[in-house]
């Protein structure tokens, strides 16, 4: 039984290698602006996250007119 719950945990460990790598390279292809609007959108995302922002930077960041098909 012992030897299951230590191959269980190996293989965790090894898709969470996996997940973390992949992520890492997600992130190296979006490139700063990538990150800025995905940062932008996570704030305009929520009311509560839109109001802070503006109370700690006095300003709104626009955003792009785009259309949200299937809403």
């Amino acid at each position: 039984m012992e030897l299951y719950n230590r191959e269980d945990k190996l293989g965790e460990e090894l898709d969470n290698k996996r997940q973390k790598k992949r992520a890492n390279s997600i992130r190296a292809k979006i490139g700063v602006i990538g990150k800025i609007y995905n940062l932008v959108i996570y704030i305009r995302a929520s009311p509560n996250h839109t109001n802070k922002f503006k109370a700690l930077s006095g300003k709104l960041i626009p955003l792009g007119n785009y259309i949200r098909w299937n809403s």
